[in-house]
């Protein structure tokens, strides 16, 4: 069992024996502050692991996603169904240099 006397020690005092309650209500103001400080970079810390991880899981999801199909049927193409990613032939002829040149 502790004695009266170990516990007085225990508390801050001013010479004339009364409590120092400025020294504990700076303390506790600082110890708050600092609860602020870490929650809100906890905060702000979470929120961009969040939207890190809805960024990631929407650009698998778009990527995923199966490439839109055009109907290109014509009388002289004998594939009836063509992929947009894949530039037709008549793109290719149009963007090579010779195409390109004005004489």
């Amino acid at each position: 069992m502790t004695q009266l006397s170990d516990h007085i020690q225990a508390v801050r005092r001013h010479r004339d024996g009364s409590i120092d309650f400025d020294y504990y209500r700076v303390r506790s103001t600082a110890m708050r502050s600092a609860a602020k400080r870490d929650t809100r970079i906890l905060k702000t810390l979470l929120r961009s692991l969040a939207i890190g991880t809805l960024a990631v899981v929407g650009v698998a999801f778009v990527m995923s996603a199966p490439a839109p199909v055009v109907d290109a049927s014509c009388k002289h193409c004998s594939v009836r169904m063509m992929p947009i990613d894949v530039p037709s032939a008549a793109t290719l002829i149009a963007s090579s240099p010779r195409a390109l040149r004005t004489e």
